[in-house]
This record gives C-alpha cells, sequence and structure tokens, in this order.
C-alpha cells in the first residue's frame, strides 16, 4: 500500500515508457537468438498452477493441517496480488520482503487458536510469493544464458513436486517421533527418537 501511495505514480509512468520503448524498439541480440527455440506457451503455466492448487487442496485437507478449502484460496489470493509491489521493490532495491507477517496476522484472525493452519498458511503464502519471484529471475538467467526454456521449465516443475513431497514426508515422520505421553499425574514427556524429555 506504502508503494502504492507514495510511488505509485513513478511506477505508471516508468511501466508506460517500458511499454512503449519495447513497442518501438528493434530486438536485442538475446531476442533474435532465443526466437529460434520454441516457447512455452502460457496456458503451460496456468494448467501447472491449477494443478498445484489442487494438489494444496489435498495436502490442506486430508492431512494433520486442516486448513479449510476458502484459507487455501485466500493464501493464494494474498500471494498473487503481492507479487507486483514485491517484484518491484526486490529489482528496485534487491531487498527481498515477504508476506510472512501479514498472512500470519490475517490467518489469526479469521481462525484464532489454530496453530498449525496458521503456520501452514504463513509458510504457503510467503513460499509462494518467493517461489514466484526466483521463477522470474530463474527466466530472464535463461534468457540471457540461452537455455531451452522447456528444459529450465520441466526442471523447475519436478523439483518442486520433488520438494514438496519431501517436505510433506519430513513432517510426516517427525510427527511419529513427537508422541506425548500422558499419564495422570506424571508430567507430560516427548519423545524424540526414543529418548524422553521433560518440559
Amino acid at each position: 500500500m506504502h508503494v502504492y501511495l507514495w510511488h505509485g505514480n513513478e511506477i505508471y509512468v516508468q511501466l508506460s515508457s517500458a511499454i512503449r520503448q519495447l513497442e518501438e524498439a528493434e530486438d536485442d541480440i538475446h531476442n533474435m537468438l532465443m526466437r529460434r527455440y520454441p516457447d512455452i506457451p502460457e496456458s503451460a503455466f496456468l494448467y501447472f498452477l491449477a494443478f498445484l492448487i489442487f494438489l494444496q487442496f489435498i495436502i490442506s485437507g486430508f492431512t494433520s493441517y486442516e486448513m479449510p478449502f476458502w484459507s487455501v484460496l485466500l493464501c493464494i489470493a494474498m500471494a498473487i496480488l503481492s507479487v507486483l509491489p514485491i517484484g518491484v521493490i526486490t529489482a528496485i532495491s534487491g531487498t527481498r520482503l515477504g508476506i510472512n507477517v501479514l498472512t500470519e496476522f490475517v490467518i489469526g484472525l479469521l481462525l484464532p487458536g489454530k496453530t498449525v493452519v496458521v503456520m501452514a498458511f504463513k509458510s504457503l503464502g510467503t513460499n509462494s510469493v518467493i517461489q514466484a519471484i526466483t521463477l522470474l529471475a530463474d527466466l530472464k538467467w535463461q534468457k540471457y544464458n540461452y537455455i531451452l526454456a522447456v528444459a529450465l521449465d520441466a526442471g523447475v516443475g519436478i523439483t518442486v513436486l520433488c520438494i514438496t513431497m519431501l517436505q510433506q514426508n519430513g513432517v510426516a515422520t517427525s510427527k511419529g517421533y513427537l508422541n506425548p505421553n500422558i499419564e495422570e499425574g506424571v508430567p507430560i514427556d516427548y519423545y524424540c527418537l526414543g529418548k524422553g524429555y521433560d518440559l
């Protein structure tokens, strides 16, 4: 909001000037060289996004996260709306901001007392923005290093899917090791890898 109020006019002028220059200017050498390779259609990115949102619905609804479906949609909407201002700040200053405090605040107001949901919402929102800005940087890097767009995007997609599965298995494994042992009159012990720790 601060960027929009204080620098919105400047951003609009710079954006319109850049678009005008792109329309009038000749192609640079990078564009001419990369034109020989097939480009990935934007629909492929949208299909991949829809697939990942579907996976997020499954993970959020049928695992111990217990996130309602509307919270996933709200988190994705917050991430989409914040990519442009955070990307502009990152491009201008080199400082990468996150929406972790904002997402934690919003879901904490909507679902008070659900710590796991709050942390999952915060993680989903923050990581979505970080991954979107990293993908933009990768696409720029791909263009100036003459790497096939299909190869880069396939690598990014496979990496995202593998990391998601590994993180989910890590959470499930750690929850299996941390089991509370509650008895009448006995302090709660948490057993981690067979060793008890008194709280």
